[in-house]
């Protein structure tokens, strides 16, 4: 395979890929086996259909990173100040 494949989070590729079609799908799905669907407008499908996949492999694979697991604490601490700060410095010394 090639070489740039090689770096791809296979989990996020699953991912978006599964948005994509799931995408794709709803599109079929409400222009009526595509009856209704204006031919002039495919460029955006496609852009759409682009920007969804990328967005959501990048979300997975910042997902999958540490940074995302310590944000729900430090939301805690924003949210309710005074008992995790307190919490928060005791730790840090």
């Amino acid at each position: 395979m090639f070489r740039i494949f090689s770096n791809l989070n296979r989990k996020a590729l699953l991912n978006a890929f599964i948005a994509m079609v799931l995408v794709i799908a709803l599109v079929y799905i409400g222009s009526r086996d595509l009856q209704n669907f204006d031919a002039a407008l495919i460029a955006y499908l496609f852009g759409t259909v682009f920007a969804v996949f990328g967005i959501i492999y990048r979300y997975s694979v910042w997902l999958q990173g540490p940074p995302p697991r310590s944000l729900p604490q430090l939301s805690v601490v924003v949210r309710d100040e005074k008992v995790y700060v307190t919490a928060y410095k005791e730790q840090a010394s």
